[in-house]
């Protein structure tokens, strides 16, 4: 309606309407381990709070070299929430292209599942190397 302001429509945003009309319902599973999409949502807006506070700004990018999980879904929603752009690493690949990538994309962190951290910094990326979620 003309004069109404509301929420930009993004992912971010998305998970926080589902998360008020059906907290408890459950937004993934992986294994026999559920999450629902309160939890989801609430810690994803404190990881993006975090991204914030750590000189990351909207329209930065992240790296993420991590397998599917529950972390994965979790950085991706926080990257959204804070207006981040994420930039998705194939767990695949060898160190010169995690290099290659890293350093093309601008990227100015990166999330590295603990099992794939070394490759990634044999990369010699520029950026921090994250292995645990803060």
């Amino acid at each position: 309606m003309p004069g109404e302001t509301s929420a930009p429509l993004n992912l971010g945003n998305m998970l926080h309407a589902r998360a008020a009309e059906n907290p408890q319902k459950v937004a993934l599973f992986c294994g026999l381990e559920a999450m629902s999409y309160r939890a989801l949502d609430e810690y994803s807006a404190r990881l993006a709070q975090w991204f914030l506070g750590q000189s990351l700004r909207p329209g930065d990018r992240v790296a993420i070299h991590w397998s599917n999980s529950f972390e994965v879904v979790q950085i991706y929603f926080a990257l959204f929430k804070a207006g981040m752009i994420a930039v998705a690493v194939n767990v695949r690949l060898k160190s010169a292209e995690i290099g290659y990538i890293l350093e093309h994309s601008g990227a100015r962190m990166c999330f590295s599942e603990p099992a794939l951290a070394s490759r990634a910094k044999e990369a010699g990326a520029v950026c921090p190397i994250l292995t645990e979620l803060p």
